[in-house]
């Protein structure tokens, strides 16, 4: 996974961090959080099959239904089940286990074990285990079930909190660094997953490498336009033909997200030799935003099968042959809503005839609509419904990209079939389906532009 140096991936500073030895880390977090996802990860990752898993809560046989893979990352003989142990032997075999200097040793849950002291058991045994793992090579780990301020807080050298959180009715996760004893914290909050019982950090966004994007073809039938991943697919069927796909950017989502998604429909429908409709973000240059996707196909291939529409006067923009129907680029330039409609269909019908199935696909910004006809908005908005009416007839599809405070958007949002969000949390692109309603997805594009893998925050 690529990390941006300045904004390293915290778990796995937490790792490095215990892998120096003599660490002591506490992990708090309310029940369900990833608590015992995240100890287990450290274990996996720092104990390298050495460690030790001390369980107060859970049998080693409900352990290893609940996380499949665990065989890998503890043996039977690493797993010591202390349910029914009176405190002092259990204390017993946590000094034993830590004198044979293992990589990593955790406590889950402590609080478990601490209940059963009086309150000056507990603040002795709690410096004693510190001062303990502090003078070993071994990094100790205290899984907590409260949130709470504790003496422990002050003693141990980091601390980290599970928590959940609600987006628009959807769970997200994160991991909150709140210590980090001699070390920086470059993300307090890190967005995370426990998809198949894992661990998984979300990758902050940073502007794509458009020389990166890649297609690969996937499968399709004559009734979908394939989103480009068979896991958009999957989750949204596609793109049927005849219907309208919604993506909503929050006002602090980058368009290259939105960009993501509609480009590998885009891309893919090109490959197969139909042709598609663009039209670009207000103030994006139509030529500059084709020949990014370069690496995908030639650029005779690319101007051949798309047409890039746009109506404002862009500085520098020299469009040849603007009536031409072999022109890349057509600049509509009138400030009646119902005459632009006629010249989009116009091109749109010339893209049709000379698409390999009659089929086309539109991937349109609505900023160049919103800011043209700002004045016009209820007649614009008229017109849009009619035009997605008259193309569902023609089995074409439209991938529209609006903002979340667009008023066109409030229109055309109860007639479109599929509808996704793209927000932004600590930095991580999230996609969510409002219909079909789906949970919250990280969106990460960092090595394909155009394929972006998505991973469900459960």
């Amino acid at each position: 996974m690529e990390i941006s140096a300045l904004q390293p991936n915290m778990v796995d500073e937490l790792a490095d961090y215990l892998r120096q030895g003599g660490r002591t880390l506490l992990i708090k977090g309310l029940p369900g959080s990833g608590k015992t996802t995240l100890a287990l990860h450290l274990l996996n990752t720092v104990g390298e099959g050495r460690g030790i898993y001390f369980s107060s809560r859970v049998s080693d046989e409900s352990m290893r239904k609940q996380f499949v893979d665990i065989h890998r990352v503890l043996s039977e003989k690493n797993f010591i089940d202390t349910r029914l142990d009176l405190a002092e032997n259990f204390l017993g075999q946590v000094f034993e286990s830590i004198r044979k200097k293992p990589p990593i040793v955790v406590l889950d849950s402590w609080d478990a074990y601490a209940k059963k002291m009086s309150e000056i058991e507990r603040l002795k045994t709690e410096e004693v285990l510190i001062t303990l793992a502090t003078s070993s090579e071994s990094s100790l780990v205290f899984v907590g079930e409260s949130i709470e301020h504790t003496n422990l807080d002050f003693l141990v050298d980091a601390i980290v909190e599970m928590k959940t959180m609600e987006l628009d009715g959807r769970l997200v996760r994160e991991m909150i660094t709140h210590k980090l004893r001699g070390k920086p914290i470059w993300r307090n909050h890190e967005v995370i997953s426990l998809h198949n019982a894992k661990m998984h950090t979300m990758d902050v966004y940073r502007r794509p490498d458009f020389t990166k994007s890649r297609i690969t073809l996937a499968e399709e039938d004559e009734d979908v336009f394939s989103l480009g991943t068979s896991q958009l697919n999957q989750l949204f069927g596609g793109v049927r033909r005849g219907s309208m796909f919604l993506i909503e950017l929050s006002a602090d989502a980058p368009f290259e997200l939105a960009e993501s998604i509609g480009m590998g429909c885009v891309l893919n429908q090109l490959a197969r030799e139909r042709r598609a409709i663009i039209v670009p973000p207000s103030g994006v240059d139509p030529i500059l935003f084709l020949r990014k996707y370069e690496s995908v196909m030639p650029w005779s291939n690319l101007t051949e099968r798309v047409r890039m529409i746009v109506f404002e006067q862009l500085h520098g923009l020299v469009v040849p042959e603007k009536d031409s129907e072999d022109s890349v680029v057509r600049q509509l330039t009138t400030d009646d809503p119902q005459q632009l409609m006629a010249s989009i269909f116009r091109v749109w019908g010339g893209a049709k005839k000379r698409s390999k199935d009659g089929g086309v696909i539109g991937f349109i910004d609505m900023s160049q609509f919103e800011t043209t006809f700002a004045t016009k908005m209820d007649y614009l908005t008229e017109l849009t419904a009619i035009s997605i009416s008259r193309l569902s007839l023609l089995r074409d599809s439209i991938i529209f990209v609006t903002s979340e405070g667009s008023a066109l958007k409030q229109k055309i949002q109860p007639v479109s079939d599929v509808h996704i969000k793209i927000t932004m949390k600590h930095g991580v692109g999230l996609m969510y389906g409002v219909k079909p309603h789906t949970v919250v997805y990280g969106l990460n594009q960092s090595e394909n532009p155009v394929q972006p893998v998505i991973t469900p925050i459960i």
